[in-house]
């Protein structure tokens, strides 16, 4: 699942529409996952997320980040495995997201962690069976997806390990004007 539901106030308009390459960083986002996965969806709240072959999902309970949209799209879907990308990490390759996959099976959730230590819980693999945990936390007022990180089913995969898959620059935010003019291609 894409998630494209930010409210992307810190790059002062819809960075799921700014130009990435001959796409926007949303369909870059979506071809990525597609390229890894059987069936992509976009979680967002916006029409204008809405792109021919994606199933676009809005949250069930808007403005909770990417807790929320992360429930919807397990609530409306059957599957056990949800790879999960932010739209604001286009430098994220199918490389980075079969290798997340390839831990899938051994653990409830799978999340990168970058050389600096800081988890990267917008490009993990979620399992069904996290779904009461995460509404349990929605309950009590908990949006942020770094609890998760805790649970004894949590591999925190250590991107150094990875040389060849991961670089310094794979998990860096597109949230500021500045950052998408140096990293964004052509």
């Amino acid at each position: 699942m894409v998630l494209a539901g930010g409210k992307s106030s810190r790059m002062g308009t819809d960075k799921a529409l700014l130009p990435w390459g001959k796409t926007s960083m949303l369909e870059h986002a979506a071809n990525r996952l597609r390229s890894v996965c059987h069936e992509v969806v976009i979680s967002s709240n916006d029409r204008k997320h809405r792109i021919p072959g994606f199933a676009l999902i809005p949250d069930i309970v808007p403005g909770i980040g990417p807790l929320g949209g992360i429930l919807s799209v397990m609530k409306h879907r059957n599957d056990d495995y949800f790879l999960v990308l932010s739209v604001d990490l286009p430098l994220v390759t199918a490389a980075i997201l079969e290798q997340i996959l390839s831990f899938r099976k051994s653990y409830s959730l799978v999340i990168p962690v970058n050389s600096n230590g800081m988890p990267q819980p917008t490009c993990a693999c979620y399992h069904r069976k996290l779904l009461p945990l995460m509404e349990q936390m929605m309950r009590q007022g908990v949006y942020s997806l770094r609890p998760l990180i805790g649970h004894p089913e949590c591999f925190s995969l250590p991107v150094q390990d990875f040389p060849d898959t991961f670089t310094p620059d794979t998990f860096i935010n597109i949230n500021h004007p500045e950052i998408y003019e140096k990293y964004r291609p052509g």
